[in-house]
């Protein structure tokens, strides 16, 4: 059913796993400007078009997030304390 759009667009459809389930080949993913085919025996190529522009990246430090979750299950198992006393 896709062997239609493949050949239309130069792209191509892999099987990930060739048999048993403990099995799985994924192919190296590379961005392509322009070229004739966007795949190989052990590559996809996915088409660069511009049809979309990244702005900008913000970091998070995860550290923070954990230090935050400390600090909340601190707080419940202090206020369930407290509570138990009475």
């Amino acid at each position: 059913k896709l062997q239609p759009l493949m050949e239309a667009t130069g792209g191509t459809a892999r099987r990930l796993s060739t048999g048993g389930a403990d099995t799985v080949s994924m192919p190296r993913v590379v961005e392509l400007r322009d070229a004739n085919r966007y795949g190989g025996s052990d590559w996809i190529g996915v088409r660069q078009t511009g049809a979309s522009t990244l702005v900008g990246v913000e970091i998070a430090p995860l550290g923070l997030g954990l230090w935050a979750m400390l600090a909340l299950v601190g707080a419940v198992v202090a206020a369930w304390a407290w509570e138990g006393r009475r």
